[in-house]
């Protein structure tokens, strides 16, 4: 019987020896693309009463291997958006109804890679709603259109 609960006790040992190293987590470049917006410095400035539309959000490996995102959740400034569903391109945020300044939009997904570990990102833009081209910061786009912003995930 003694021999018997040994056993028992070393079978756990067995499953942590074959699992693979889970600090190998995903290498990639997630694409955010803006309309109705200029994009300077990952900072979305839009225009007071125009609605800022997300056109879609990518994935692209660093590694070649396939990559995509699951379960992704929005947010603005803190607050749980159950309209935007991920994939429902495009996405619209109006913004007539909110008040000048700055604000958050994040969403908060997990990053998916052949061979690699699960990881959680969670990625937050300023938005600041402007009155006019004029508040724009020197070295922005003038110009009010599609933007394409991209954010490298490469954990260590």
């Amino acid at each position: 019987m003694k021999k018997l609960l040994y056993l028992l006790l070393l079978i756990p040992l067995g499953f942590l020896a074959s699992c693979s190293s889970d600090d190998d987590y995903p290498s990639v470049d997630i694409e955010v693309t803006f309309s109705n917006a200029s994009v300077y410095n990952n900072v979305v400035y839009v225009l007071d009463g125009t609605n800022l539309t997300i056109d879609n959000i990518g994935i692209k490996s660093l590694n070649g291997s396939a990559a995509t995102l699951a379960n992704m959740t929005f947010f603005w400034d803190g607050a749980f958006q159950p309209g935007m569903t991920f994939g429902a391109y495009p996405l619209t945020l109006e913004t007539a109804t909110q008040p000048i300044g700055r604000h958050y939009l994040q969403f908060n997904c997990e990053l998916l890679e052949v061979d690699k570990s699960i990881l959680n990102g969670t990625f937050t833009y300023p938005v600041i709603i402007i009155e006019d081209e004029e508040d724009l910061p020197a070295g922005a786009p003038q110009e009010f259109g599609t933007y394409k912003s991209v954010i490298t995930v490469n954990p260590k």
